[in-house]
């Protein structure tokens, strides 16, 4: 038996200007679709913003280390080699 692999679903990319702007035309009365449609965002990801679904923050974890102690560590191993 072999096994199937599944394909990684892409993201999509489009400004968060954009995505901004269709939230805001919403909230002033316009339809999801048209704004969906005019500012080219999906209409699942304004539905998700108005209702605060998701966090604006990166994926995955939060960083260990600080970004002085990351540049410490990346000048030693500099200085190193």
């Amino acid at each position: 038996m072999t096994k199937v692999k599944k394909k990684k679903k892409a993201r999509l990319q489009y400004p968060k200007e954009n995505v901004l702007l269709a939230v805001k035309e919403v909230k002033e009365g316009e339809t999801i679709g048209a704004s969906s449609r005019k500012f080219q965002v999906p209409e699942s990801t304004i539905r998700a913003k108005i209702s605060n679904k998701y966090a604006d923050k990166k994926p995955g974890p939060s960083s260990f280390l600080s970004s002085d102690q990351e540049q410490e560590i990346v000048d030693w191993i500099f200085q190193c080699s």
